[in-house]
């Protein structure tokens, strides 16, 4: 045990140093340009210690600055999961919320998949639909959004907050009707979907479900590559079944203007193995 401690020991006295070896008082020599991008190469390695004491010189005169993927120093405190950090940048109204890089990935995505809670409640905040301050409705190329990423790592809180900005109508006249359907079409909606009743986040579901584009959702087994799921659930009414949701399955039905036989026999299978709910009268009503 001694032998496989002291390594361990060793290693992380060194990495501590190497950390503190960046001395203080450069920051106060350092040009600002320099120090933009010292910010940027220490948040890119995770050195938290040398971000925050050139943060705390409040020298930096450009905290947006970019490496050749588009990536911030805001961007790489999500990603590797700096949440004082961040913090400490989302103090600063210079910082970008919102850069995406060269894969449409933001820093509130990369907030929900580290599961940074305290980081995202701070850049949904700074919402405003006038400037689209933390992007909320981007889409990377792996079609996913910030919601579909928070109902798949188990943030509900943050889903529905997401979802309800998404939703807002007074939003969409500001930013675009466009720009808003777009976490909630296709296959990002249909992720977001799946992964909210996948994980019984009723409310989530609920928003989700009144805004799914039904004319163009896709069948669970063209986006389960992407899911990296098995399951024999094609369509939302099956997922909200298994799910037990009724009121969502509901919403499902008056909304969507066809569902094929194969959902409503995978559905009222679901139905019939809850205990009784006279809620899904009116479903199996309709699939009847």
């Amino acid at each position: 045990m001694r032998h496989t401690i002291r390594p361990i020991i060793r290693y992380t006295i060194r990495r501590i140093h190497a950390e503190r070896s960046y001395p203080t008082k450069s920051h106060l020599t350092r040009s600002s340009e320099d120090l933009n991008y010292d910010l940027l190469h220490a948040c890119r390695t995770g050195n938290i210690y040398t971000a925050e004491a050139i943060i705390h010189t409040k020298k930096c005169t450009n905290y947006n600055v970019f490496d050749n993927q588009l990536k911030t120093s805001l961007w790489w405190t999500c990603h590797n999961n700096m949440t004082t950090t961040a913090s400490a940048l989302l103090h600063n109204s210079q910082v970008d919320r919102g850069a995406t890089d060269i894969y449409n990935n933001t820093p509130l995505m990369l907030a929900c998949n580290n599961r940074m809670f305290h980081i995202s409640d701070t850049l949904l905040n700074d919402y405003t639909p006038q400037t689209n301050t933390c992007n909320i409705h981007e889409i990377n190329v792996d079609n996913y959004s910030a919601l579909s990423i928070a109902c798949k790592q188990h943030m509900p809180h943050t889903a529905v907050r997401i979802a309800d900005l998404a939703a807002n109508p007074q939003n969409a006249a500001i930013v675009g009707s466009a720009a808003i359907g777009g976490v909630f079409r296709g296959q990002p909606g249909a992720i977001a979907f799946y992964y909210a009743c996948y994980n019984r986040y009723e409310y989530a579901a609920n928003i989700i479900a009144q805004h799914l584009d039904y004319n163009h959702i896709p069948k669970i087994h063209d986006i389960v590559n992407t899911l990296q799921v098995h399951d024999h659930a094609h369509g939302p009414l099956v997922w909200a079944c298994k799910a037990n949701m009724p009121e969502v399955a509901r919403i499902i039905l008056d909304k969507s203007p066809f569902v094929d036989a194969q959902d409503k026999i995978y559905a009222k299978k679901y139905i019939l193995t809850q205990p009784q709910n006279t809620q899904y009268n009116y479903v199996l009503a309709q699939i009847e």
